[in-house]
C-alpha cells in the first residue's frame, strides 16, 4: 500500500490505495472465516457466525457515522482519513481472525 501511495500522492491516489488495500484485507478476512468455519466444532462455528454478523452490522453503523462526520469537514484530507479508517476496520478483523486460525493450529497440537 505504501508503494501505491508513493506512486500517486494525490488525494484520489491515496483513497484508491486504501480502497485496494481494503479489498485485499476483505479477501483475507473471508479466507480466515472459511478456515475457521470449516474447522470449528458446531457450537464454536455458530458463535463465530453470530459474532461476524454483529461485526458487520457494527462496521456498517461505524461507516454511516464516518460518512456523516466527515461530510461536514472542509478539505480533501478527510477523504483520505475516511478511506484509511474504513480499511483499518477490515484489516483489524482479518488479523484477529488470522490469529484465531493460528491458535486453532496450536490448540490441535496440544
Amino acid at each position: 500500500m505504501d508503494k501505491a501511495i508513493a506512486k500517486n500522492v494525490s488525494t484520489a491516489g491515496m483513497v484508491e490505495s486504501f480502497a485496494a488495500a481494503a479489498k485485499k484485507w476483505e479477501t483475507e478476512m473471508e479466507k480466515n472465516l472459511g478456515v475457521l468455519t470449516n474447522k470449528l466444532d458446531p457450537e464454536a462455528k455458530e458463535a463465530l457466525v453470530k459474532t461476524q454478523r454483529a461485526w458487520v452490522t457494527q462496521r456498517e453503523k461505524e461507516i454511516d457515522y464516518l460518512i456523516e462526520f466527515y461530510s461536514k469537514m472542509k478539505g480533501t484530507m478527510y477523504r483520505i482519513i475516511y478511506a484509511e479508517t474504513t480499511m483499518s476496520m477490515v484489516r483489524d478483523r482479518a488479523l484477529k481472525l488470522g490469529y484465531m486460525v493460528e491458535m486453532l493450529g496450536q490448540r490441535k497440537k496440544e
